[in-house]
């Protein structure tokens, strides 16, 4: 993986040369969330996807990849907002160091930026771009609308993650298929990869926010319990006891209401899922020909739904 590692690091220096500006805050407030850094399995995919079918000129997927982690980062920039997010990755959000004034413009300003780097893309790829974007302001409108709401169902739980987590992945892997000359079946094959290990990878994120390690995590947990956000054990839970789950959720006790999902097996059930999925996107690249991309994606769905951060 060591051509990934430095294609890793073209897409660094690609997302830092891409937000320079004349406007002093802009440039700043940029510079700040992508310094935070982040996993950025995104990109990864991106480009594991491309080797994967066949690629050889990771320069050529480089922007692409930039892209789909710069929309990832302006909508980060918005949800700090929106959650009234103080940390994001162990470091103060744009919103709490410069307000949600400048917080608002500089996710703004990513999202033009990747413009820029679209001017010689495949008619395929701006499609590409366009759907997840579309999808991830869907999915957060959908989780705004929701949230307050004591009870939840699976679906909408899953129609939220899937707009608006699993479309970044959706489109990696796909936009990476596409620059690598995949074959329609290849870039299908990806696409419902992406989906799957998104959808993993929201689940446990989830389930971090109520068990995880703070320190670790580099940001507050049990936020979402505290915003009457739902998840897959929260869910869970509260079909299970809905009076028991309601009367807790009324107390506002966050920690009895952590005890009560470890309790009922809830942690484990959202655990087992998200294992599922990890298994059906495995399951989606299994025709895939033997290749290193190939088994980066594999060790990818794997972190996805056993990581601790």
């Amino acid at each position: 993986m060591d051509n990934i590692d430095a294609g890793l690091k073209l897409v660094e220096e690609q997302l830092q040369a891409i937000t320079i500006s004349s406007v002093s805050v802009l440039q700043e407030a940029s510079a700040h969330i992508i310094a935070s850094g982040g996993k950025r399995l995104r990109p990864r995919i991106a480009l594991l996807a491309y080797t994967a079918v066949g690629g050889r000129d990771l320069e050529q997927v480089i922007p692409y990849a930039a892209v789909v982690e710069m929309v990832h980062t302006a909508s980060l920039v918005h949800d700090d907002i929106n959650d009234n997010g103080d940390i994001r990755r162990g470091r103060p959000t744009v919103s709490a160091q410069w307000g949600n004034t400048i917080a608002l413009l500089t996710g703004d300003f990513l999202f033009s930026k990747c413009l820029e780097l679209l001017t010689d893309a495949d008619r395929r790829i701006l499609k590409a771009i366009s759907q997840l974007s579309t999808s991830l302001v869907e999915g957060e409108t959908l989780q705004n609308i929701n949230a307050g709401r004591d009870m939840l169902s699976t679906s909408v739980y899953l129609e939220i993650v899937t707009k608006k987590t699993a479309s970044l992945f959706v489109g990696a892997a796909e936009i990476g298929a596409i620059q690598g000359g995949g074959t329609t079946a290849e870039i299908a094959a990806l696409r419902e990869y992406g989906v799957n290990v998104g959808i993993g990878f929201q689940i446990v994120d989830d389930l971090l926010d109520l068990v995880g390690d703070e320190v670790v995590l580099g940001k507050p947990i049990t936020k979402d319990l505290s915003q009457s956000k739902m998840n897959l054990a929260t869910i869970y839970a509260a079909t299970k006891d809905s009076d028991k789950w309601r009367s807790l959720q009324a107390l506002g006790d966050i920690v009895a209401i952590v005890e009560l999902l470890t309790a009922d097996g809830a942690i484990d059930y959202a655990r087992r899922e998200a294992e599922k999925y990890e298994q059906r996107a495995l399951e989606a690249i299994k025709d895939l020909s033997p290749s290193a991309g190939k088994n980066g994606l594999i060790e990818i769905a794997a972190l996805a739904v056993r990581r601790v951060k």
